[in-house]
Formats: C-alpha cells, sequence, structure tokens
C-alpha cells in the first residue's frame, strides 16, 4: 500500500509534537514540583516570623525590642538564601559554590582571569555573573561559580599595601666581570652609597686574608671585591634611598642563575604609587638608572650588560662555519 508524502509528512510531525510535549509535561512537572517545595520549605519560617510578629503586636509596650526590623531582615535574608538555592538548580551547580563567591569580589576590584579573558576592573556582580571591563575597554562576564572552581588574581591588596611589585632583570656579560683594582675602589669610594660599604669591607677582607697568611695582591688566593659585587651593593642602597620604593616591604637586589644571555640581576622591590602610569613610570625611571649605572661605573671596571646576539646562536653559528671549511677542503 502506497502513502503519499504529504500524509507520511504529516504523521512524522504529529509524532513529534507528541514527544515534545510529553517531554515539556515531565520537564515541567520537575520544575514546578521543586519550586513547590522550596516554596513550602520557605512558608514554614514566613510563618514563625509572622506568628512571632503577631504575638509582639499583641503584647503591646511590654515588649521594648523593634522586633517588627528585625523580623523583617530575617525575611530577607530568608529569601535571599531561597533565590541562591534556585540559581543553583538552575545553573546545576552547588549553592555552597555561589554562598562563597559572593564575597570573593567587589566592584572597583581589578581581577586577571586568562582562562575567560578577564584582565580589569570589575564593574557589576551578581548571583550568576560578575562582569569585568578589561583594559582594551571591552566587556567580558565570568560566571560567578568560576570564581571558586578556577583560578584567577585579585589585585585588591596591592591598595590596601599600597605596594605594586617591580620584579625585572637585566643580564650582565659573564666575561667583564672581574676584581676591582685599588684605583677602581678609590674612585668608586667617593660615591655617597659607596663610602661606608668600601671602607667596612675592606677592613674585613684585610683581616681575613692577613689571618690566612694570603697574599692580597693573589688574583687566585686572596679574598677581593668585584665590580658585579659593587654594583649590586651600590643598587641595594640606591633602591632604600628612594621615596617612590615603599620601604616597608621586600625591597632587594639579588643574582639569579646564569644563562646564556649572561648573569641575571634582578631589581626586587615595591612601587609605592600603585595607578598604572605612576608605577609604569617609576619602574622605567629606575631601570633608566641602573643601565647608566653599567656604563658610569667605568667601561673598564663596570659590568657589562649583555644583549641577545641577531641571527642564530653562537654554537650553530660555529658548526656552520666548521661545515663551510669541510666543504672548501674538499
Amino acid at each position: 500500500m502506497m502513502h503519499r508524502p504529504s500524509a507520511v509528512l504529516a504523521r512524522t510531525w504529529h509524532r513529534g509534537c507528541l514527544l515534545q510535549s510529553s517531554a515539556w509535561k515531565s520537564t515541567k512537572q520537575v520544575l514546578t514540583g521543586w519550586i513547590d517545595s522550596l516554596g513550602l520549605a520557605n512558608s514554614a519560617p514566613f510563618s514563625l516570623l509572622d506568628s512571632i510578629e503577631f504575638l509582639s503586636r499583641t503584647a503591646g509596650n511590654r515588649i521594648k525590642l523593634p522586633l517588627r526590623g528585625i523580623l523583617q531582615g530575617l525575611e530577607l535574608v530568608a529569601t535571599t538564601v531561597a533565590v541562591i538555592f534556585a540559581t543553583a538548580f538552575l545553573i546545576g551547580k552547588s549553592p555552597l559554590i555561589l554562598f562563597s563567591g559572593l564575597g570573593a569580589m567587589a566592584v572597583g576590584d581589578w581581577l586577571e582571569m586568562p582562562k575567560y579573558g578577564a584582565d580589569g576592573d570589575v564593574i557589576d556582580i551578581s548571583l550568576t555573573t560578575v562582569k569585568v571591563r578589561n583594559w582594551d575597554k571591552t566587556i567580558t562576564s565570568v560566571p560567578g561559580y568560576a570564581l571558586i572552581s578556577d583560578a584567577f588574581k585579585n589585585w585588591r591588596n596591592i591598595e590596601r599595601v599600597q605596594g605594586r611589585r617591580i620584579k625585572r632583570a637585566i643580564n650582565i656579560d659573564a666575561g667583564s666581570v672581574r676584581f676591582a683594582s685599588k684605583d677602581d675602589l678609590d674612585r668608586l669610594r667617593k660615591a655617597r652609597l659607596l663610602t661606608d660599604y668600601i671602607d667596612e669591607t675592606s677592613s674585613e677582607i684585610a683581616r681575613f686574608n692577613q689571618d690566612r697568611g694570603v697574599d692580597p695582591d693573589s688574583s687566585i688566593s686572596a679574598r677581593r671585591m668585584t665590580n658585579l659585587g659593587l654594583f649590586r651593593t651600590y643598587m641595594t642602597a640606591y633602591l632604600h634611598n628612594q621615596d617612590k620604593i615603599n620601604h616597608d616591604l621586600t625591597t632587594m637586589v639579588r643574582q639569579l642563575e646564569p644563562g646564556p644571555y649572561g648573569i641575571p640581576i634582578q631589581i626586587y622591590g615595591f612601587a609605592n604609587n600603585t595607578s598604572f602610569v605612576p608605577y609604569e613610570n617609576i619602574q622605567s625611571d629606575l631601570f633608566d638608572h641602573v643601565l647608566s649605572r653599567t656604563a658610569r661605573i667605568r667601561p673598564a671596571s663596570a659590568p657589562k650588560p649583555r644583549q641577545p646576539r641577531s641571527g642564530p646562536p653562537e654554537p650553530i653559528e660555529r658548526a656552520s662555519r666548521l661545515t663551510a671549511r669541510l666543504r672548501l677542503a674538499q
């Protein structure tokens, strides 16, 4: 028996509608039952609070407490809790996530969350989303539960401690590091920030070498000061004399592990102005001075900043030259 295409399509469409209607009815029944149960769960506390309020009114002036305001406040808290539970049910997350996330952020905080592309000021907070105005003036919406389930950085504390970290290094050419000569020390002793250090360290080194019977002019056995050590000492003293550095927080100049680009000397401290432009100016002024000092101490005695080579790395370049020589030999 042949069926007309229109009849087949009509029956198929009718069956689809019945299935959708059945699925919607079952979903609606679940939602309705859950909402009804939530309403019943809240109706009992509200009824109890209404009863207490009624009894307080019948008691007249014998109760001096402002029970009406207190009871209304409790009803507001109960309603908020009910809304949070309803929101958690709709988004499929635990209510504890929303309860914990409510206090994790405040409007005006600087939020950084790379997973969601958020890096800027928080402009709005709701039960379900946190809106962030990024530094490029775009708006990013972050799910509220993500503040608990995912990692993020809140820069709020830099305002409280009044310090934004400076952590940057310059690379020093290892071949430029050497012992400081007597002429170097005599000249650098005139620098106010190095005078006390050179005098005290010179006396300490002299006693050390004398106690061990070491020739102070020996380049192998004697203990001596280096130009790199003097540079670190100068920069440490310079940081401690800067008004734009927060001296209540950690401040130091340290040497990191040498690498292919030289010996990293890291400046570590905290600027006392945390705003974007003033902070960058403080950091730039500081490193302008750092770079100028490596040249001004004196080219012969100063540690030399190392710049990355352009072109292939040295081992590859040497291998290429060797290969070219072998070809010529053949």
